[in-house]
Order: C-alpha cells, then structure tokens, then sequence
C-alpha cells in the first residue's frame, strides 16, 4: 500500500482493518508444553484466514474450494470456532453435488469456470463419513446431507472391484493423493472408499434406501474380507506392485478406516516411527492412526517432529503447505494453508479427548489420551453450547475439572493409572460406537452432570 500525503502533513500511525468470516475463534486451548500452544494459535490462525464465502485453498496463491483441504477445515473449525462457521461446509456440500457431471463424477474446487476435474481421493475424503459425517454429526444437520445423498450414492456406484476384491484405481481428472512422495494410491484409495462406504450405509439406512443401503454394506463387507489379503504383508500396508517406500498415508488410513487388527500395532507402530512422507495435509491421518492404536505419546512427539520448522518460524503466524517454504516446499509452498491444522483436530478429539457421542453434542465423551501432557484448559462452542474440560496431572493425582451447559449429557473416561472412587455400573451404549473407549471397562467411567463437575483420581501406587 502506497499513501500519498501533503507536504507537512506527519504521519501519526497506520493501520489496517482486517475482514474476514462472520465468526470467532473461542477454542482457549493452552496446555504445560509450550510448543502444543503455539502450534494451535498458528493453526487457528491459518484456519480463519482461509475462510471466505468457501473454506479456500490458501488466501495467496488461489482461492478455490479444494475439497481435501476442506475437509481438514472443516474439522478444525469445531472445535476452534464458535458455529457460524457451519455455513461453509453446508453450502460447499451442496454446491459439490449440483456441479456433478451426467457420468456421476463430481469435482472440485467447485465452482470455477476454469476447473472441472475429479480428483477422486479427495471426492471420496469429503463424502465420507470423516467429511460429511463429521459435519452432519458435529454440527447435528441431517438435512444436508440427506438431500445430497443422491448424488453420493451416483458416485460410489461408479467404482468398481478389481479381481482380487478391492477396489481398482480410478485416475480421474487427476490421479491425486498427496503432496509428495512414496505415495501407495492403490491401497490409500481403498481406505478413503471404504469410509466413504460408512457414509454411504448411514445415510441409506437414515433414508429407509433399502437397495443402496444392501448395496453398500456388501461393497463394505467385500472390502472388509479382502483388504488385509490383498495389501497386509504382515508387517506393514503395501499394494502388491507398489515399489516406493512404504507409505505412512495409506497405512494410517487403514488404521482410521478400520482394517487393523490389533494385534498388528505394534508393527505398524515402528512404520510410523520410520516413515516420514505425508504432506502436512496426510500428516493428520498419521497422528490419528497413533492415537486410535493407543501411541499418544508419539503422537504428540511426532506432531512436534513434523512442525517444528513452521511453530518455530518468527517470521509467519501460520502454518505451510509443505514441510518447506518456497522451493522447500510443494505446490507453490504458501505460507498459509489450512489442511495442516489437522493437529489442531487431533489434539482436542484425542489429547483433551472431547467427543461427541450424540448429533451436536447433545452427549459426549471426555476421554482423555493426554500424550504426555499435564496441565490442560480447553473450551469449544457446540450447537448445544460452550464445554469447559481443565486437567492437572501431578505426582499424586490427576484432577478434573469438567463444566458442560444444560441439556448436554456426558461421560468421562478414566485414563489407566488412576484410581476411580465412583465408577458407573455399565459402559453407556453410545460410547461402545467410539473406537477408541469401547473395549474400556466400566469401571473406568463416571457420569458427567450439567454444571461444574470436579473429579479428583489417585495414582495407582
């Protein structure tokens, strides 16, 4: 900006008006370790300065509606933002499925008269059941997604198995499924199928679609019986023919996709200690994967690993679309991009472990995988209104200090190690649909009650 001014006239301060989208950020995450704080105030930055009419790509380089990044926005946002920012993901959704092309393939960015070409992975990211089920879920709007499942449902029949059981390999426009390198496609599209397949069940049950809905769980069966067949080596995820390295992406999403047996953590465990190729956008299915096996701990050294270089970075309060800036980057190497806030995500759904177990957060679960952390306060805006979760872990005790608004119910997990004077008589139904407590017995539960609830659990000695 250049100002032109008269002679004599003295410059007393300039200043800018910043504009943006009609919501705020009023997540109040701080934590014992500083570096976990600063990661999130870049990355809450970078989530609000990516939202416009549409959640955006970057605000520098482009601004069009890329729907992988969307999906990691739109994640981001509910547990940072209060929920204007529910508008967004709405409007894209249907936006994706008036765009669709008479051959059933649907594009994105949507809509740019300069672009109409599918990249199917991230089509099939965002109408599964981690992006449209999420914001359905979180946000409690039904509506939407039941009036664009026509469209979803056209989309998944257009995949087709291979003979070996799983799904072939559509290219698409473009044959996309991270930045980088080392990237097993074949095995990563499987994934993303399979969870869009979950969506696809849920909504045609929803609906009363008794054909989709027969069609979908036997596609989800076949995969179910043949994946691990076909890609499991036994002790990692590859696609028979794939000759890179092996590729932390697509054995994290089998993970999340929930193809794993537990009794094969631990070899995928040293995959992810040693494999290193997910883009900043892939990397938030990575520290998923570790949480939901139960590694938090490296989940929250790897976060730190991996974005050390941008939380660092003095010169930028956001977070890179690549692990570089520039020509140490990819795809242009902005400075801003949202998809890398994925963290942001897995550090409230995980380490604070807040989650819901009713549309909207009418019922939650506070289930704590701390990663090595101490000291935590945390708040996030619902649709049924604000949640306040504090922790303190000291040599004797871990305190819990939990306030949720009337008319939400919850149920709080107790992390081993620790004492429970009061335990519930049964497991809640709801919380044996959560892959990460279902198996947790219940003596490891207390209720959570409208208003204030203080809780103090003994280390076990």
């Amino acid at each position: 900006m250049i100002y032109t001014l008269p002679k004599g006239v003295k410059p007393i301060e300039l200043r800018y008006r910043e504009t943006g989208y009609n919501t705020e950020l009023t997540s109040n995450f701080s934590c014992d370790q500083d570096f976990y704080n600063r990661f999130w105030k870049k990355a809450e930055r970078t989530l609000y300065v990516t939202m416009r009419d549409s959640y955006f790509d970057c605000p520098d380089r482009e601004r069009s509606h890329w729907w992988g990044d969307a999906v990691n926005e739109l994640g981001e946002a509910f547990y940072a933002m209060n929920r204007n920012a529910d508008a967004i993901p709405r409007k894209a959704f249907y936006e994706l499925a008036r765009f669709q092309r008479a051959d059933g393939t649907m594009y994105s960015p949507i809509p740019d008269g300069n672009w109409s070409k599918e990249l199917p992975a991230q089509i099939l990211a965002t109408i599964s059941s981690a992006g449209l089920g999420v914001y359905s879920f979180f946000s409690g709007d039904f509506t939407t997604a039941e009036d664009v499942y026509p469209a979803i449902k056209r989309y998944l029949m257009i995949w087709e198995f291979d003979d070996d059981g799983v799904i072939k390999v559509r290219s698409g426009d473009w044959s996309w499924g991270d930045w980088g390198e080392d990237i097993d496609l074949r095995a990563l599209l499987n994934c993303w199928y399979a969870l869009a397949l979950d969506e696809g069940v849920f909504l045609a049950d929803r609906l009363g679609d008794l054909d989709g809905l027969a069609e979908f769980r036997s596609r989800r069966e076949r995969l179910n019986q043949n994946f691990n067949r076909v890609f499991w080596t036994g002790k990692e995820y590859r696609s028979p023919g794939y000759k890179g390295k092996t590729d932390d992406r697509s054995n994290a999403m089998a993970v999340v996709a929930n193809f794993v047996d537990q009794k094969n953590y631990p070899a995928l465990f040293e995959v992810f200690k040693a494999e290193e190729h997910a883009s900043p956008y892939m990397e938030k299915y990575v520290l998923q994967a570790l949480f939901l096996m139960g590694y938090d701990e490296y989940a929250m050294i790897r976060l730190q690993k991996r974005f050390s270089k941008m939380v660092d970075c003095p010169d930028y309060t956001t977070l890179w679309e690549g692990w570089g800036i520039g020509a140490e980057g990819y795809g242009g190497g902005t400075t801003n991009h949202a998809w890398s806030g994925g963290g942001l995500t897995c550090i409230a759904q995980y380490a604070v472990g807040l989650r819901p177990l009713k549309p909207a957060f009418e019922e939650i679960v506070v289930a704590p995988n701390l990663g090595g952390l101490k000291k935590i306060d945390y708040s996030a805006v619902t649709n049924n209104g604000k949640v306040d979760v504090h922790y303190d872990v000291n040599d004797e005790s871990f305190k819990v200090k939990i306030v949720i608004p009337d008319g939400i119910t919850g149920w709080f997990c107790v992390p081993d190690g620790f004492v429970v004077n009061n335990p519930i008589d049964l497991v809640p139904e709801s919380a044996k649909n959560d892959c990460i407590v279902k198996d947790t017995p219940a003596a490891r539960w207390v209720e959570l009650k409208e208003g204030e609830n203080i809780f103090s659990f003994p280390k076990v000695r």
